[in-house]
């Protein structure tokens, strides 16, 4: 019985069975993480080669380039959902480069750095275009994410979990893969995400 519904689910997953392990972290309640100029919703900053920049939300337009500087695979309809959730949109951050056109001194602006919360509240998706990596702009859109996660989580979450007596303690926490060296560093030294010991965990997806 419990072989013939494993095949079946079997069918219809993708099980990454390769060596692709990630490692569990969490950013706990005594790490300060400190807002700085950049990590406000509407902030805007110049960096000491003059590019101009100001931290927003992730919008849907905003797809395409993530797809394009990232590894994992996921599907516009997934994306459609996340940012399509007026609470998770409100937690993603993106970092915006704004050029001014010489000529007309019009201003457009460009997504160059991203990081977003996913729909079981893990973050998740952090990445930067080539061209603007070494900036720290990735550690100023995880900060401003990671400040506005635990105030919502204290707000809504907590507050609601406390009313009946108890509290949920949802912390920032997210899954990154084993030899993705940038990611762990970013995580751990930047912010001070902690790993879960003795935790490995791979994908399962369905289809």
């Amino acid at each position: 019985m419990y072989s013939d519904a494993v095949k079946i689910v079997k069918r219809g997953t993708e099980w990454d069975d390769s060596e692709h392990k990630y490692g569990m972290y969490v950013l706990g309640e005594d790490v300060v993480v400190k807002g700085i100029d950049g990590t406000s919703v509407g902030d805007v900053w110049v960096d000491d080669s003059g590019s101009k920049f100001m931290m927003d939300r992730l919008t849907r337009e905003d797809v395409a380039v993530i797809k394009a500087n990232s590894t994992v695979g996921y599907r516009d309809e997934y994306y459609d959902t996340v940012l399509g959730d007026p609470h998770l949109r409100s937690l993603s951050r993106c970092v915006r480069q704004i050029n001014v056109d010489s000529d007309t001194g019009t201003e457009t602006m460009a997504a160059v750095s991203w990081v977003l919360v996913h729909l079981n509240y893990s973050v998740g998706l952090a990445g930067t275009i080539d061209t603007h990596m070494k900036k720290g702009l990735a550690t100023r859109a995880l900060t401003s994410l990671v400040i506005a996660y635990r105030e919502y989580v204290s707000s809504q979450w907590n507050q609601i979990e406390s009313s009946k007596g108890g509290s949920l303690n949802l912390r920032p926490y997210c899954y990154v893969l084993d030899s993705n060296i940038a990611s762990r560093r970013l995580m751990v030294d930047k912010l001070g995400f902690a790993r879960v010991a003795n935790e490995t965990f791979e994908w399962m997806g369905i289809r």
